[in-house]
């Protein structure tokens, strides 16, 4: 099969985590999300890969090469100019090997059967098979009417300006929604209708050409782990989910005799405690009477000062944390120093190359 990645986002509601990196290079657990989303691909027979890239193309590429050393195919559709969602996948076309592609976007870690959606596009001879899923309401997200033969009727995405009415018109409906959970099987043909280098959305104009023109569009529920990491609370909860095991991912690491993983070259004192759910990248420190709690993620390079406690944070490359620090359920982006007995608290994200003082007692 042919696996296609949309991965052009500029990860706008990351930022600042963002600016020194494309959002589909986001390491969860010390791994860039893309190569969850193509490990995935993998697990379910894809062996083509092509990834839309538009933004920071240069670090994607770097990192996976033309996917030899993953074991796959992967080349890259780059666009020169935004094209959408859906005339990126149009755009990426010609890169084809197969009468069909599954398509994913690059902005959520997943855990589905792919290959069950695949079997159900072809034993219906689909046009398009869009993945769903079950959400509570009210919902930012396109509402799916489906009908009794698995047939999509209708794709609702409400625009900006209708998106509060739409959602307060369905919160005394019922509990879940059916939406687009950003999975989709089409087949070649289907995409012809999308004029080659044009701009358009695969969700507002593509879908609901499709259902117009009485084409073959089924819906398939999937059931597993989906979480969008366009925010960096939910970039947060993903490693957390990642870590605590909701998710069927392989995590970077060796699993220690207390449960967490490590790479090369950590080194723990004797009296230091780290939780099982958490991951220590190569070249890491903790000092005497530190704390590793929760499902925390420490990237290579990282040194955790003595007496210091970290909670389910998330440590990017090269940060020092002094000594008796407390931080719990943040984000600190790559290069930062952290001074001795600062506290950092919850939903705090601290951008690239800072340096966080204690306030000082006398002040």
């Amino acid at each position: 099969m042919t696996g296609v990645i949309i991965a052009g986002g500029e990860g706008i509601r990351l930022r600042p985590l963002t600016h020194t990196r494309p959002k589909p290079m986001m390491p969860i657990a010390n791994k860039p999300l893309l190569q969850y989303q193509i490990e995935l691909l993998k697990k379910h027979g894809v062996t083509n890969i092509v990834l839309c890239v538009r933004n920071g193309v240069d670090k994607i590429e770097l990192h996976f090469g033309d996917g030899s050393a993953f074991g796959l195919r992967i080349v890259y559709s780059v666009e020169t100019k935004p094209l959408g969602t859906g005339g990126a996948v149009r755009f990426s076309e010609p890169h084809w090997q197969h009468d069909f592609a599954i398509i994913m976007n690059g902005d959520g870690l997943i855990d589905y059967s792919l290959s069950d959606i695949v079997d159900f596009h072809l034993n219906r001879q689909a046009d398009v098979t869009i993945g769903l899923m079950e959400v509570p309401k009210p919902t930012h997200c396109g509402i799916v009417d489906v009908g009794q033969d698995s047939r999509i009727t209708a794709f609702n995405e409400p625009d900006r300006t209708a998106k509060k009415a739409f959602i307060s018109s369905t919160e005394n409906a019922a509990d879940t929604a059916t939406v687009n959970a950003g999975i989709y099987v089409i087949s070649r043909n289907a995409l012809q209708s999308i004029p080659f280098g044009a701009e358009c959305s695969i969700e507002k104009e593509f879908f609901p050409s499709v259902i117009r023109a009485g084409k073959a569009i089924y819906g398939f529920p999937l059931h597993g782990y989906w979480k969008d990491i366009g925010s960096p609370v939910n970039y947060l909860q993903a490693t957390h989910d990642l870590l605590s095991g909701k998710v069927d991912a392989e995590i970077i690491g060796q699993r220690s005799d207390g449960g967490y993983r490590v790479s090369e070259d950590v080194s723990i004192a004797p009296s230091a405690k780290v939780s099982a759910n958490s991951c220590l990248g190569s070249g890491c420190v903790v000092g005497e009477d530190a704390v590793v709690a929760g499902c925390t993620s420490i990237s290579s390079g990282c040194k955790i000062g003595n007496g210091s406690v970290l909670d389910g944070c998330v440590l990017l490359e090269n940060v020092e944390v002094g000594n008796n620090c407390r931080l719990r359920n943040c984000i600190i982006d790559s290069n930062c120093r952290i001074e001795d007995r600062t506290l950092i608290g919850e939903g705090s994200v601290i951008g690239a190359d800072s340096i966080i003082k204690s306030p000082s007692l006398d002040a």
